[in-house]
This record gives structure tokens, C-alpha cells and sequence, in this order.
């Protein structure tokens, strides 16, 4: 929808202006990321043993900025 941050059961994600796709999930003891650009072609699956939504953060960032990714900066 275009008034809303989900669409076909991604969240869409506008990072300075760039617009990306993604999902989060997490059971007991693990937790997982998707975040991905269709403009760009480009994307990452992070998937972590554990409950820590902010290491998988500075993983995400990592990851946008080894690629430099726009809106990341």
C-alpha cells in the first residue's frame, strides 16, 4: 500500500531518502535480517545466534557501508 511502510509482507525502509525492502525475525536464542535494494540490486541475509537486534544494526551498517550503499553515509 502506498500509504503504508509494508507491502506484499516486506517493510519498506527509506534511509535518506533511499528506499529499501526488507524483514526481521527472531525465536528464542536467534535472530535474522533481511534489507535489500531493487534499484541497486543489492542485498544482505544476516542470521545470528542470538537475541541482539543491535549487533545485527552494526552488522547491517557494516555491510552498507563495505558497499556503499546510498542513504547510509
Amino acid at each position: 500500500r502506498a500509504d503504508s511502510d509494508y507491502g506484499l509482507g516486506f517493510r519498506m525502509k527509506v534511509v535518506n531518502g533511499e528506499t529499501y525492502f526488507g524483514h526481521t525475525g527472531w525465536n528464542e536464542g536467534f535472530s535474522a535480517r533481511l534489507i535489500a535494494s531493487q534499484r541497486l540490486g543489492q542485498g544482505v541475509v544476516i542470521l545470528i545466534n542470538a537475541n541482539q537486534p543491535r549487533f545485527i544494526d552494526e552488522l547491517e551498517q557494516a555491510v552498507a557501508r563495505e558497499y556503499q550503499w546510498p542513504g547510509f553515509e
